[in-house]
């Protein structure tokens, strides 16, 4: 079975870990292949005979791969540097940092698809401190899928998410100021929160006084838009 990218993980210092004479023996090969001899010692085979099961490993990664092969080492050792050196003389590769290993090897749509399952767990989350955590990992990978349009859709469902349960946990009097925008902001498309701004709503409209008539019915007008669309959502899924 082949496959588009192959990632060999910590090949060569763990054979520095196993056996010191493996380790001697890989040092020694990839000194022969920088000297560029053509008159490769053979007798390595009977010195290091470790060494030729640890290169048909080798030779099944490199075969099994048809477009990027990557070899990762996480930890310093004498043979990943001896490699190191003698890979790179070849300029047949590029040094990355592992760090940025996860970017190079997901496509657009794995990172639109984890995003998406973020979002979900976001969703799930009863703090918005958490939820907001879940928000921006996804927006993150919407990102490096390059979808501008769900990262921002993702960035304001964190926004929208955090000042409506801050209006929640307030003094109403100290957060009613925000209500209106807040509503309008959760009855957008791009953040959806219909059910927590029927929560605000409705709250908004039993705190509203009785000669605030005008005020109360733009409340009433609001609150059935919301229930309206909610229900529109419901028999959609």
């Amino acid at each position: 079975m082949d496959y588009d990218e192959v990632v060999v993980v910590d090949f060569f210092s763990s054979a520095s870990k196993k056996s010191k004479i493996m380790a001697k023996g890989w040092k020694e090969l990839f000194r022969q292949e920088m000297r560029q001899s053509s008159n490769i010692d053979l007798g390595l085979q009977s010195k290091y005979p470790e060494l030729e099961m640890r290169l048909k490993l080798l030779y099944t990664a490199i075969t099994r791969c048809r477009h990027r092969l990557f070899f990762v080492e996480t930890k310093y050792s004498d043979v990943g540097d001896a490699y190191s050196r003698w890979v790179m003389g070849t300029k047949l590769t590029e040094k990355q940092d592992v760090a940025d290993l996860t970017l190079t090897l997901k496509s657009p749509d794995e990172w639109r698809s984890l995003g998406v399952e973020y979002a979900m767990n976001a969703e799930e989350q009863e703090t918005a401190t958490d939820a907001e955590a879940w928000f921006k990992r996804a927006a993150n990978c919407f990102s490096h899928a390059n979808d501008s349009n769900l990262s921002a859709k993702t960035n304001a469902q964190a926004n929208v998410r955090t000042r409506a349960n801050n209006v929640l946990e307030s003094q109403w009097d100290e957060a009613k100021g925000a209500v209106p925008q807040l509503i309008e902001d959760c009855f957008q498309e791009n953040s959806g929160f219909i059910d927590e701004a029927l929560v605000i709503c409705e709250r908004f409209r039993d705190q509203c006084p009785m000669n605030e008539t005008k005020l109360k019915a733009k409340v009433d007008e609001t609150l059935e838009k919301l229930k309206s669309a909610k229900k529109d959502f419901e028999d959609d899924n």
